[in-house]
């Protein structure tokens, strides 16, 4: 189809554009910021992993959660064993 130019004058008025529908879903959690924007520190409210000890929520003993307490178990019967 040839460009906008070559088509011949008609007395109707232009398309307009589609309407603008927010779409559904959770909104994000962090807004997009600019490019030249300076990110915010993530430090200030986290803790490194070294410092957090893991807890079991089945005995409540830490050093291990409740996915891998029957692993340590075995494990540790095993070295015994043998």
């Amino acid at each position: 189809m040839p460009s906008q130019e070559f088509w011949p004058p008609t007395n109707h008025q232009p398309v307009a554009p589609p309407k603008y529908y927010k779409q559904a879903g959770r909104p994000k959690k962090v807004r997009a910021r600019e490019q030249a924007e300076p990110q915010p520190p993530s430090t200030l409210n986290k803790l490194p992993k070294c410092f957090s000890k893991v807890t079991c929520g089945m005995c409540g003993k830490k050093g291990h959660n409740r996915t891998t307490r029957g692993k340590r178990q075995r494990q540790a019967s095993q070295v015994k064993v043998a």
